[in-house]
């Protein structure tokens, strides 16, 4: 479960990275570059955080734990960068050009 959540860890940040990169050097595909990094992110973040949770067991329900912490935080990022369903289709517009 560490190693999927390295795994994780690593291909967002790279996925972040690339878009950072392209917006920064107004590449043509900036957007949709970025559409797929926050899709990705927050959703594995959120998966993340879920096997953190089950991994913790009863302890993790308390308030104030970091792994509870971690997961609500997790559902307000999918919220707050946009949802996951919107992310999707600005992909799939941007995709079928």
């Amino acid at each position: 479960d560490q190693l999927y959540a390295q795994d994780k860890e690593t291909s967002a940040r790279l996925l972040a990275y690339r878009a950072a990169t392209a917006l920064a050097t107004k590449h043509a595909n900036a957007m949709l570059y970025a559409s797929m990094a926050k899709d990705f992110c927050s959703q594995s973040l959120n998966e993340v955080c879920q096997v953190a949770f089950e991994l913790e067991g009863p302890q993790a329900y308390t308030s104030g734990h970091e792994v509870e912490r971690c997961l609500r935080d997790s559902v307000a990022a999918k919220i707050y960068s946009g949802t996951n369903e919107i992310q999707k289709n600005i992909i799939a517009s941007l995709i079928t050009r």
